[in-house]
């Protein structure tokens, strides 16, 4: 069971950069902290995450899971997984909101792409020592910066009627961790479930996917027990993709 030990900046160069350090340093599992501004934030493959003040929710969790290396992957897909769970949490009651996944954890709001996550890992001895999960949350942006690689949104314009605040959110994504991470390290395959229901990215979706190497395209069929995405090519071939970025539907 989770007990998350929560600190609050009013800005910090990355959420994730300081929690690492942290557990490096011996940190306890459930350390949480939550920034109202980040002016170095990341995301994957070290890209930039512009981070406004007041404007998102930027949260790291520092988790000690106590699971084999080869499940690491699933991380990713846990943390997608518990946002679409913390966001449909709170519009219990209210018009349910129309949330997808992109492969392997953008989750998208309308088509377009309102949480982005880090996962970061620590190891010790070729065992996992940490894992630092990184959210951020785009809550009340209304303008976002030119040249962004898939059209990005946020609450405020999604769904203005959700009643959100940065504390509520940050309390839905906590609860429905603690239950997902807790369903993950006793059954990790139990994740890869979960997301192939909330993504409609798993099975029959045709995509292009740059894997920084090559492009991949063709029609997905499910995810493989590693969370790789499987790609069934125009050959009839399945290609395993482990890594990349799924292009929007335009840059066809």
């Amino acid at each position: 069971m989770l007990t998350f030990q929560i600190e609050h900046f009013e800005t910090i160069p990355s959420t994730n950069t300081e929690l690492k350090k942290r557990a490096a340093a011996g940190a306890s599992e459930g350390l949480c902290l939550i920034a109202a501004e980040q002016t170095a934030g990341r995301g994957r493959y070290d890209r930039t995450w512009v981070s406004p003040p007041g404007e998102g929710l930027y949260l790291s969790v520092l988790l000690r899971p106590n699971v084999a290396v080869e499940h690491l992957p699933l991380t990713a897909l846990l943390g997608a997984v518990t946002v679409v769970r913390a966001l449909h949490r709170m519009s219990e009651g209210r018009p349910a909101l129309s949330l997808d996944i992109k492969w392997p954890n953008d989750v998208l709001l309308n088509g377009k792409k309102v949480c982005g996550i880090l996962t970061e890992a620590g190891f010790a001895e070729g065992k996992l020592s940490y894992l630092v999960l990184g959210v951020g949350i785009n809550l009340f942006q209304q303008t976002f910066p030119p040249g962004l690689m898939f059209p990005p949104t946020s609450l405020k314009l999604e769904a203005p009627d959700l009643p959100v605040t940065k504390e509520a959110v940050s309390h839905a994504f906590l609860a429905e961790l603690e239950t997902v991470y807790g369903v993950f390290v006793q059954t990790p395959q139990q994740v890869t479930k979960e997301w192939e229901q909330l993504s409609s990215y798993a099975t029959g979706k045709t995509v292009q996917i740059n894997t920084g190497k090559h492009i991949v395209a063709g029609i997905t069929q499910g995810l493989r027990a590693d969370g790789a995405l499987l790609v069934r090519l125009p050959s009839g071939q399945v290609e395993p993709v482990t890594a990349g970025d799924v292009l929007p539907p335009e840059a066809g």
